[in-house]
């Protein structure tokens, strides 16, 4: 964002990506939010934009019962992961 200009000055955060929004809304701000957490969403108020440049990345983890990792209904699991990420 600096890079186009915009210099941020953070007030309000949340890791709730409704809430963040919200406050969009309510103009108290502007949201980066994840294009998937948009959906079903009330956007009413909001004009969404994709933003220009670089897409983000983030990391994304599964979590099974320790030991469980091999079962046969888990384990195919786990491997479509990897292998949609790209790290298998």
């Amino acid at each position: 964002m600096r890079g186009a200009g915009f210099q941020p000055r953070l007030e309000h955060s949340s890791d709730d990506f409704r809430a963040v929004v919200a406050l969009a809304s309510a103009d108290v701000g502007v949201a980066l939010v994840p294009r998937s957490a948009l959906r079903g969403m009330d956007l009413t108020g909001v004009v969404v934009r994709p933003v220009d440049g670089t897409a983000p990345t983030r990391r994304v983890f599964a979590a099974v019962r320790r030991g469980a990792e091999d079962h046969p209904l888990i384990r195919p699991v786990l491997d479509a992961l990897r292998a949609a990420a790209g790290d298998a």
